[in-house]
């Protein structure tokens, strides 16, 4: 089994491709979206080959918007990157992919440095970075990850976004977001880093589940993430530690009412 196949999968759980998880939903409608119309025809005959239905085929996002409004739109939208492209200038259009196409995975079929577009495409919570330089069976199991629901992106980026290397486009006021979090929030922000689901993140730190859930809407507010998985690779580039969230003891819930916790209160 090729060893550059990975998937980020709740939280930051990273697993290898195996047989179980390419199992991706009968028949998918795929679309495809190149401005170059030979790479279009030819992932077309690629994606017959592997038994793959492709619905439509367009040269920009103004035929998605056709698509779009017709309701005529894919589970799967497949993207090609010309080798011209700028990560920077990409990002406004992947994220008018996104708002167009909010529940459609949307995977992007490049062959530039994979870490310069880790930024626009967390920002616009793109679903996977494939490689044009992928064999094809290597291409075919990445895809039914992504398929299936997973999050693919290339082995050697999987370690660097582990080790918390890869930086995310910050703002100016970066500064001000980290300021702004309390110890209580840094401490939930630890546990996303290993994936913890909100039931066990109350237990270990001894309060209210509910109390967990408005803290976390609270956290992606504040640090512009949309989802779990964004807000752990944010914890991680901004010096969290996975290890200090698995040290974390429970706190004795009285103590935690005492200190006004289970209100909502550091």
């Amino acid at each position: 089994m090729d060893d550059v196949i990975y998937a980020i999968s709740g939280g930051l759980e990273w697993a290898p491709c195996t047989p179980e998880r390419l199992k991706p939903m009968a028949s998918p409608r795929i679309m495809l979206m190149s401005p170059v119309r030979l790479e279009r025809e030819a992932l077309r005959l690629v994606l017959e080959k592997v038994g793959l239905v492709v619905q439509a085929c367009v040269d920009g996002i103004d035929e998605l918007e056709t698509l779009a409004a017709s309701d005529r739109v894919g589970e799967l939208l497949l993207v090609g990157v010309p080798w011209s492209a700028e990560p920077r200038s990409w990002e406004p259009l992947l994220k008018r992919l996104r708002a167009l196409l909010p529940e459609t995975r949307i995977v992007l079929l490049a062959d530039h440095e994979p870490a310069e577009w880790m930024a626009p495409c967390w920002a616009a919570n793109i679903d996977g970075y494939l490689s044009k330089s992928a064999s094809l069976a290597v291409f075919h199991r990445q895809l039914n990850l992504a398929i299936a629901g997973e999050r693919v992106y290339p082995f050697d980026l999987v370690r660097l976004l582990m080790a918390g290397k890869v930086a995310q486009e910050q703002s100016a006021s970066a500064s001000e977001v980290l300021a702004s979090i309390s110890q209580k929030e840094m401490e939930i922000l630890r546990f996303l880093i290993d994936g913890f689901p909100n039931k066990t993140i109350a237990e270990r730190l001894g309060i209210a589940e509910s109390t967990v859930k408005v803290r976390v809407k609270i956290l992606l507010r504040k640090i512009s993430a949309t989802n779990r998985t964004q807000a752990a690779i944010w914890a991680l580039n901004h010096g969290l530690n996975r290890v200090e969230s698995r040290n974390a003891r429970p706190r004795e819930a009285g103590a935690a009412r005492q200190r006004g916790v289970e209100d909502g209160h550091d």
